[in-house]
């Protein structure tokens, strides 16, 4: 597999090294990409090699800089980057494989990788907005069945909405909202930065996705639809 990049209407073919695994937009039109090693992992996330391998920021001139992964990272779930160049990346340590460690780490790099502590048992999916905040759900602490919150972490600590739960994914919107579709009901949940939540009923389930200008999008087994919905602004 490689990457692709237009330039001046020429499609630059860029090495395969820094083409697989995950993404996340980067600064000035780049995209940081994970390299995850081989493919010999089991299970969840992709599975990391050696402490060498890296998260490489790729701009259309070629790869511009790369951070390596810390070691005792057995398999990265997730990456995601503010508006410069901190990265935050979801993790599982190294463990026994037979045994693995059956929480989620999240850690922050702006020079170097540190942990972030976060207020429940589990952390299943994050998103970072340009202002450097992070919206998480997670799973409450002494209920790790119980269904994941939405928090929010600004540079002061975290906020849970526990009046928010049971979403399936979280997608930034506009004005530094974050939205996700709810497991039961078929419902839209916006919630904005001050804590006001919105519930719209939509109806139909996919893949979700919020333009800037609040457009909703979803995809559902390979059609892809605008709803006549806008997200909160």
């Amino acid at each position: 597999m490689a990457a692709a990049v237009l330039r001046r209407r020429q499609r630059r073919v860029l090495d395969e090294g820094p083409a697989y695994g995950l993404t996340t937009a980067g600064p000035d039109g780049a995209v940081w990409v994970v390299q995850p090693g081989d493919e010999s992992g089991r299970g969840w996330g992709l599975p990391v090699r050696e402490p060498g391998d890296a998260i490489t920021l790729v701009g259309p001139e070629g790869p511009r800089m790369s951070v390596r992964l810390p070691a005792g990272v057995r398999t990265v779930a997730s990456v995601h980057a503010d508006g410069d160049e901190t990265l935050y990346v979801t993790i599982r340590p190294d463990r026994d494989v037979d045994h693995p460690s059956g929480f989620t780490e999240l850690l922050r790099w702006d020079g170097r990788w540190t942990p972030v502590p976060y207020p429940g048992e589990d952390l299943l999916d994050v998103a970072a907005d340009a202002g450097g905040n992070l919206w998480a759900l997670v799973t409450p602490v002494g209920a790790p069945d119980a269904d994941s919150v939405v928090a929010r972490r600004e540079r002061v600590g975290w906020t849970l909405f526990p009046e928010v739960a049971g979403l399936s994914s979280l997608t930034l919107g506009p004005g530094g909202s974050v939205c996700g579709m709810s497991e039961a009901g078929l419902v839209l949940v916006c919630v904005e930065p001050a804590g006001r939540v919105l519930r719209q009923p939509i109806g139909v389930s996919g893949g979700l996705s919020i333009g800037e200008d609040g457009s909703v999008w979803l995809a559902h087994e390979g059609m892809l639809a605008r709803l006549p919905i806008t997200a909160p602004r």
